[in-house]
């Protein structure tokens, strides 16, 4: 599928996993370690199915993970 078939992807709105809509803070965890991006993207490796695909490919697009979640107050 074409990166351009596909949704806008808003990463402050959105879970990286299922791309729904995530509003409530009560229902997100937020991105807090550097590794996290790497050990996400080597079990998108393992499972080696479409939905690991996506994840993945959300992932390839975000270079620094954390700094995707900082919310500045």
């Amino acid at each position: 599928m074409l990166r351009s078939a596909t949704v806008d992807f808003s990463w402050k709105e959105m879970c990286f996993f299922c791309s729904e809509e995530a509003t409530t803070y009560a229902d997100v965890s937020r991105a807090m370690t550097l590794e996290l991006r790497a050990s996400v993207l080597q079990c998108c490796e393992l499972r080696a199915d479409d939905w690991g695909l996506q994840v993945k490919g959300r992932l390839e697009g975000c270079c620094d993970l954390v700094a995707r979640f900082m919310v500045w107050e």
